[in-house]
């Protein structure tokens, strides 16, 4: 097990710089250059419809993340939680809920590992199954936290826009990218919680369009649906959390 050491007062510094400069530029502009400065074109069109928001702020995480793979590559588990995650997506990669306890199992004991009855990761499921997804289609386990991460980024798009208007939701969804996809450990890590994020995301920007007036019975449906999926979501990734959101 390799420990790496972490500045985090460093990295906060840095992480915080970035985000307030990317916010101050984005209010300066939407706030006093809007009225002189045209939009251009092709961001008009995105923000003319809230599902190339959502696509367009996966895509940017999707991208943006994959242009700094030459520089920090595909991240190294480090600490035990990670390696307890792993274990749980190469238990499912196999097509098995668990493992039988190995013989003189008391020899082998480690950090958030469960031995008896069975050989498993102690945490909910729902991050082993993102990384068992990786490692089953893309045979990269890491492959799962960065799809999971993007399609939070444009979850919290399409949660903002459901309270705010679509450039600011759209704005949202990139700062997210900044913070999420690009700077922190939930992407760049096996034990994030993009998978729980995800859930509660789905969980709001779902509940909120459900009590619209305008909204038709099979959009409601379609709604109602999505909610009890980000439900579950939750309750396999943070059920004690999870429950208290719902």
């Amino acid at each position: 097990m390799n420990y790496v050491p972490i500045h985090g007062l460093r990295m906060l510094a840095v992480e915080s710089s970035i985000l307030f400069a990317a916010f101050l530029i984005a209010y300066v502009g939407l706030r006093f250059l809007h009225p002189e400065v045209r939009r251009p074109r092709w961001l008009a069109w995105i923000l003319g419809s809230n599902l190339r928001s959502v696509l367009f702020v996966i895509a940017v995480a999707l991208v943006g993340r994959a242009l700094l793979l030459p520089a920090v590559g595909i991240p190294q588990p480090r600490i035990n939680d990670e390696y307890s995650y792993l274990l749980m997506a190469d238990t499912f990669s196999h097509h098995r809920l668990t493992n039988p306890t190995p013989p003189a199992w008391q020899h082998f004991e480690t950090f958030h590992v469960n031995m008896t009855p069975t050989y498993h990761s102690k945490y909910p499921v729902s991050q082993g199954i993102a990384l068992a997804f990786g490692q089953i289609v893309f045979h990269q386990p890491w492959i799962g936290v960065y799809l999971s991460t993007a399609l939070l980024c444009g979850a919290i798009c399409w949660c903002l826009q459901a309270f705010v208007p679509p450039g600011w939701a759209l704005l949202g969804g990139l700062l997210a990218v900044v913070r999420i996809a690009l700077l922190s450990y939930w992407m760049n890590s096996y034990w994030g919680g993009s998978m729980a994020a995800l859930g509660g995301a789905l969980a709001l920007g779902a509940i909120v369009r459900v009590f619209e007036a305008q909204r038709s019975e099979r959009s409601r449906l379609l709604l109602a649906s999505l909610f009890a999926v980000s439900l579950l979501m939750l309750a396999t990734s943070r059920p004690y959390e999870g429950f208290a959101f719902s």
